[in-house]
C-alpha cells in the first residue's frame, strides 16, 4: 500500500505536467494555426489591394493620355476649322481660284467620308467652301464668255475660240460646285451655314438649270432651284437677295424651261444673271 500510495503521487505528479504540456502543445498549434491563416489572409488582402492599386493607376495613366489626345485632336480640329473659315473669306481671297487652291491643300486634313477623326459637320464646311470658290470662279468664266461674245459677235454665229475656252470652263467649274453641294447636309442648329448652303444650292442649280442641263432635265432642275431658295428663306425670311433670286427664276420660266433660241452666241447672251452671292459657313455647333 505504500508502494502504491508512492506510485500514485508520481504518476500525479509527472502526469499533471505530461497533461499539462500536451495542453500547451495543443494550444500552441491552435494559434499557430489562426496566426498563419490570419497572415495568409492579411497577404492576400495586401496583395489585392495592391492588384486594385495598379489597375486604378493604369486606368488613371490611360485616362490622362486619352485626355490629352483628346485635347490634341479639339485643337486639331480647331485649327481646321479655324483655316477652312479663313480661306473662305472672299475680303481676303476675292479670287475664288486661290480660294480653291488654298481648301485642295486642306483636303488630306479633312480626309475622306469614312475618317472618323473629322467630324462630318467640318467636312460639311470643307466642302461646302469649296462649292462656293467654284460656282464663284464659274461665275467669273461665264461672266468673261458673255462680255467678249459681245465684244466678237457682230456677225458671227459660232462663238470666238476665246468665249468657247471661259464657257467651257465655267461649265466644268458648275459641274465641280453642283457634286460637291450635293452631298451636303443642314447642320442643326447652325442657321448661318444653313442659309449658305441653301442659298449656294438654289444658284448653282440655277446655272446647271440655265447652261447645262438637257431639254428633260430642266424641269428637275427649275424644282430644286425654287425649292432649295425657299429652304433658304425659312433660315432669313427677309433675305432680300433670295428673293431677287426667286423672282429672276419665276420671271425666267418659260424661257428657261424651253430652253435659249438663236445662235451660240446669242444663248449665251440669254443666260439670266443673279444677284452677287454673300455667304457665311458659320462656326463649328457646340464643342468640336
Amino acid at each position: 500500500g505504500s508502494c502504491f500510495t508512492v506510485y500514485l503521487d508520481c504518476v500525479k505528479e509527472y502526469g499533471k505536467s505530461f497533461f499539462d504540456r500536451v495542453l500547451v502543445e495543443v494550444v500552441m498549434k491552435r494559434l499557430l494555426l489562426f496566426g498563419s491563416i490570419s497572415f495568409l489572409c492579411l497577404l492576400v488582402g495586401a496583395l489585392l489591394s495592391y492588384k486594385l492599386y495598379l489597375e486604378e493607376k493604369e486606368v488613371g495613366e490611360a485616362n490622362a493620355v486619352r485626355e490629352v489626345e483628346i485635347r490634341h485632336q479639339q485643337s486639331e480640329r480647331q485649327l481646321l476649322l479655324s483655316s477652312i473659315v479663313e480661306m473662305s473669306d472672299v475680303d481676303k481671297y476675292p479670287d475664288p481660284e486661290k480660294r480653291i487652291e488654298g481648301l485642295e491643300v486642306l483636303r488630306p486634313m479633312v480626309g475622306d467620308q469614312d475618317d472618323p477623326k473629322v467630324p462630318s459637320y467640318i467636312r460639311d464646311q470643307f466642302e461646302l467652301a469649296l462649292a462656293i470658290a467654284y460656282y464663284e470662279a464659274a461665275e467669273d468664266r461665264l461672266y468673261r464668255a458673255q462680255t467678249l461674245a459681245v465684244a466678237y459677235s457682230f456677225n458671227q454665229s459660232d462663238m470666238n475660240p476665246l468665249v468657247m475656252e471661259n464657257y467651257l470652263t465655267a461649265v466644268e467649274d458648275y459641274k465641280m460646285a453642283k457634286e460637291r453641294i450635293d452631298g451636303i447636309k443642314e447642320i442643326e442648329g447652325n442657321n448661318d451655314f444653313n442659309f449658305s448652303l441653301q442659298y449656294a444650292r438654289g444658284n448653282i442649280y440655277f446655272r446647271v438649270l440655265s447652261v447645262i442641263a438637257s431639254n428633260d432635265e430642266k424641269r428637275e432642275f427649275f424644282e430644286q432651284t425654287a425649292l432649295a431658295w425657299e429652304r433658304a428663306l425659312d433660315f432669313k425670311e427677309k433675305d432680300q437677295d433670295t428673293q431677287i433670286n426667286l423672282e429672276i427664276l419665276k420671271q425666267n420660266q418659260s424661257n428657261l424651261l424651253s430652253g435659249s433660241t438663236g445662235n451660240n452666241v446669242q444663248k449665251l447672251k440669254q443666260i439670266p444673271k443673279l444677284t452677287k452671292p454673300r455667304y457665311s459657313i458659320g462656326s463649328q455647333p457646340g464643342k468640336i
